[in-house]
């Protein structure tokens, strides 16, 4: 700790034996309690405080100076003093079902004050995000990245006990990317001066919009992107380069990001507290190779990273008792000893004993059971290598047929399967929407999913609408990964045809995207993708069933293509109408003065190089007959019907597959358009040559 920053000054009482940091110092000593180089710097930081006219200073005008005591503790918590009598909670003021165990469920930051076993991770964390602008904390599935995150690294940086400049930093709510990262980035950084539409506005300019919002705060700010490796299995690759683009270019462009060794970006002392951005990501280990087809991203990941690995002995005791130790009750030795050998055989296991500790726990408040080794073993727990899966099934087997078919479909859709060489199975959030669409009904998915919710296999929360940030969204997810590799149950089901899974998730994505975009007619099916939906339906449609929008998208996509079929009927009877209506109006234009000159001409024509130019002549001196006499002469007749037939047998039109239904003129007389049973349409010039590729498509 040090009185105050390098750019002030330290100042004392004109009267006194001490500076102001040192009285504070020395009055922080004399408490009762435990003191460490935490509880000191919270006293000092809490209760520094003088009057700018009790100050001996040079420049009494400057209302401006002041001084503030810092504090740097790299190495983590040291403790300075422990009383003799250390003051525990009394077990009488626990609150009834108070549960200080997190199960399945991520630790967050209203948690810290019962999130141990990684102090000295945390630190680490700490001392990185302090010194550069990314921090990549990755790990395997279940090993606590999220949690270290959520109730470790963000407390610590607010609480400022490791370095006290960051207790002044902006931090923003973790988000996960999701299928639009850009709107998720967007709903954290809406705050009371900036509304959604001014953050999207910026956001859609990139890196520099980024930086434009963070410059605002006059702060170093924090972004925290949790769960990364969904950026890879729920965004498309257009929305998931734009949010890389964004990210990535803002950190570069950061005002504290300079060259460092290797000509890797850190962060220099003195720019501490100017106006900064840092990221922390979390994201599973077997994902970091998906990283490395973006070179901005691979350059980041590799200037810092920190594993999250397992716990040491230590460390998992601290876990297993201090939660429950912080509210006066104490985990008998011989119960400690069986849960931390259990957890050191099954690598991963870390939240099954989150799961496990708060079931006990739950036991203890509802039946007065003790915290024991016969609990710990009795059958409706069953030690950590059953805990999860004795839960799922004591929530599944109960229920009924047509319940279980729901299960089934519910967790299949908050699951989705990578194919490839490595095939991995992740967890994928869903709306609500999406669950309670799917087949039988509604009232009885909504019964199931509280059930599974009120066995915390699922967690379910509300989100800000991206459209209209007044609106709410309900959003379900997997409660933790680790019960898709621990429930054999939902391995079969993950396991069950992958390749019609992804077809299913792939049409459940479409019609999500069309009805996010207002149903427009642009974004339905048509062609091989609608004709492989319709097929989809027919075959797996029970098995793998459809929720909600995407039976309604099917749907409309079919209708749509009936109606485009008799639009397109309709528009060749109205082309061909218009045309012969043309050519009667052409026949009515022609004189009888020159007509059978015309007529001799186009007999002439008939035996050159350019026999269709006889045949137009042809026609329009029968249209001058019809015209001028009201009727059409028999040797201009006789002109017209000569020169058609010698068409015929001299100038044949050949490409169509089938017979030819409709054949026209274009007004100028230039080109042919004729239509075929083939489904095809085709353009000819007027030597009968073809013109470009025929039009497919009408059926």
């Amino acid at each position: 700790m040090s009185a105050c920053a390098a750019n002030q000054s330290a100042f004392e009482p004109i009267e006194g034996d001490h500076s102001y940091f040192t009285a504070t110092l020395l009055e922080g000593w004399q408490q009762s309690k435990l003191i460490s180089t935490y509880t000191l710097w919270e006293y000092v930081d809490a209760n520094f405080k003088y009057k700018l006219q009790d100050v001996r200073r040079n420049d009494l005008n400057n209302q401006d100076l002041y001084q503030k005591p810092k504090c740097s503790n790299r190495n983590g918590e040291l403790i300075l003093f422990v009383p003799e009598v250390y003051p525990g909670t009394h077990p009488d003021i626990i609150e009834k079902g108070f549960n200080p165990y997190k199960g399945l469920e991520a630790f967050q930051e209203a948690d810290a004050p019962y999130f141990f076993g990684r102090g000295k991770l945390t630190i680490n964390l700490v001392n990185l995000i302090h010194d550069h602008p990314f921090l990549a904390v990755s790990g395997s599935s279940g090993s606590g990245k999220s949690s270290v995150v959520r109730a470790g690294l963000i407390p610590a940086l607010k609480k400022g006990s490791t370095f006290s400049e960051t207790a002044n930093w902006k931090i923003y709510e973790p988000f996960q990317p999701g299928e639009n990262p850009i709107a998720s980035l967007a709903q954290v950084l809406v705050d009371e001066n900036l509304s959604l539409e001014q953050v999207n506005a910026e956001l859609a300019q990139g890196a520099a919009g980024l930086q434009r919002l963070i410059s605002q705060t006059n702060r170093p700010c924090v972004l925290v992107v949790d769960q990364f490796e969904r950026l890879f299995t729920q965004c498309p690759s257009d929305k998931r380069q734009q949010f890389l683009d964004c990210l990535c270019g803002a950190i570069s462009s950061s005002p504290i990001t300079k060259e460092g060794s290797g000509g890797y970006p850190s962060v220099t002392q003195e720019d501490g507290e100017k106006f900064s951005l840092r990221v922390v990501i979390t994201i599973r280990d077997d994902f970091l190779g998906k990283c490395a087809e973006y070179p901005q991203l691979l350059k980041l990941i590799n200037i810092n990273k920190e594993i999250v690995g397992p716990m040491n002995e230590g460390e998992l005791r601290d876990a297993i008792s201090k939660p429950l130790e912080k509210v006066g009750v104490d985990i008998p030795p011989d119960l400690e000893n069986l849960m931390v050998a259990d957890v050191q055989k099954s690598p991963g296991s870390l939240p099954l004993l989150q799961d496990l500790l708060q079931q006990m726990v739950a036991l203890q408040y509802k039946e007065r059971r003790s915290l024991t080794v016969q609990t710990y073993q009795a059958d409706d727990i069953g030690g950590v290598q059953k805990a999860l899966q004795k839960r799922a099934e004591k929530v599944y087997q109960p229920l009924t047929d047509e319940q279980k078919k729901i299960t089934r479909s519910i967790f299949l859709k908050l699951t989705q399967t990578q194919l490839g060489e490595n095939t991995t199975t992740t967890a994928r959030q869903v709306r609500k929407s999406e669950l309670t669409g799917l087949p039988p009904a509604p009232e009885q998915v909504e019964i199931v999913l509280e059930k599974l919710e009120a066995a915390r296999l699922i967690v379910t929360r509300e989100l800000k609408a991206i459209r209209n940030p007044e609106d709410k969204i309900t959003v379900v997810d997997v409660a933790h990964e680790s019960l898709i590799s621990n429930w054999e149950q939902l391995k079969q089901w993950v396991n069950e045809n992958p390749e019609v899974r992804r077809q299913q998730e792939d049409i459940q994505a479409k019609a999500q995207d069309w009805e996010d975009k207002g149903k427009r007619r642009e974004g339905l099916l048509r062609g091989l993708d609608l004709g492989e939906a319709e097929a989809f339906v027919r075959r797996y449609g029970e098995t793998f069933p459809l929720s909600a929008p995407a039976p309604e998208f099917v749907r409309t996509s079919i209708r749509q293509r009936r109606i485009t079929r008799i639009v397109s009927i309709s528009a060749v009877a109205a082309v061909l109408t218009v045309v012969t209506g043309l050519w009667l109006n052409a026949q009515r234009q022609a004189t009888i003065a020159n007509l059978r000159a015309k007529a001799a001409q186009a007999q002439n024509l008939l035996t050159s190089p350019q026999p269709l130019e006889g045949v137009l002549l042809a026609i329009q001196a029968t249209g001058e007959s019809q015209d001028q006499l009201g009727q059409v002469m028999s040797s201009v007749q006789d002109s017209l019907l000569e020169s058609i037939q010698t068409l015929r047998e001299q100038n044949r039109l050949r490409g169509h597959q089938s017979s030819v239904l409709a054949v026209a003129f274009s007004p100028d007389g230039q080109t042919i358009v004729s239509g075929s049973a083939d489904n095809t349409l085709r353009l000819w010039n007027r030597q009968g040559e073809p013109i470009g590729e025929p039009f497919r498509g009408h059926q």
